[in-house]
């Protein structure tokens, strides 16, 4: 095949090429070493330099992601900001729209309620067991202590009556002049807030000194009122 050109002093190493051996020069040799160690070494940097670069766009490309992410969740917090925003509004137009349309009913009924409540608590056992106090006959309502009866002796217009310096679950008209047995008097008619029924009258002003006592008190008649509570058997009659 080919000729080999060889330099005198040079050592030719053996090598064994099919069933032929031929002798290589060392310096051809060591040149072919150095060239592979030479293009070992470039490929090691090549590559170590491929690697740093595709480790950097690695990075970048994580921290790009991490950004798209912040920025999403950014956009999706402001957007359900504005729904809550837009939402709370609708929520309280309506209320206001409500509450425009109905004032009165909103306003006026616990009003009515408190008022009535108060009128059966005043009615339903005003006084405790025990004590001694007046009835309406009609209803039972209590209209007043017996310790708070001033007289025994005076009239009304269906008989006896008795003077009291105070009265509960009473309703009071308009105030008249009226001459009565002890003389001009201005008078306001009572009625049981209960059953409506007239008691007998108030005394709202006494144009005599001598009767002047009797101001701001209550006559109740004899035939409307029943004994309740803690009288004694033998006291019930009037």
């Amino acid at each position: 095949g080919r000729l080999l050109k060889v330099e005198l002093g040079q050592v030719l190493p053996i090598m064994a090429v099919g069933q032929m051996k031929i002798k290589i020069p060392i310096g051809i040799l060591k040149e072919a070493q150095s060239s592979q160690v030479k293009v070992s070494l470039s490929q090691v940097k090549n590559e170590g330099r491929g690697g740093r670069r595709g480790r950097r766009k690695e990075r970048r490309r994580g921290e790009e992601r991490r950004k798209g992410e912040a920025r999403r969740r950014i956009e999706e917090e402001e957007e359900e900001r504005k729904e809550f925003k837009r939402v709370s509004i609708n929520i309280f137009y309506f209320f206001f729209r409500i509450m425009a349309a109905v004032p009165a009913v909103k306003v006026l009924h616990p009003i009515n309620t408190e008022k009535k409540d108060k009128k059966l608590k005043t009615f339903q056992d005003y006084f405790p067991n025990g004590t001694k106090a007046y009835s309406c006959l009609h209803c039972r309502a209590h209209l007043a202590k017996h310790s708070e009866l001033i007289s025994k002796s005076f009239q009304g217009s269906q008989g006896k009556a008795y003077l009291f310096n105070s009265v509960v679950n009473i309703g009071c008209g308009p105030s008249e002049e009226r001459v009565l047995l002890t003389g001009l008097h201005a008078v306001a008619d009572i009625f049981c807030e209960c059953c409506k029924t007239t008691l007998g009258w108030k005394y709202e002003h006494a144009f005599e000194a001598s009767q002047k006592y009797k101001e701001g008190k209550f006559i109740i008649e004899v035939i409307h009122m029943v004994k309740d509570n803690g009288w004694e058997e033998g006291e019930r009659d009037f």
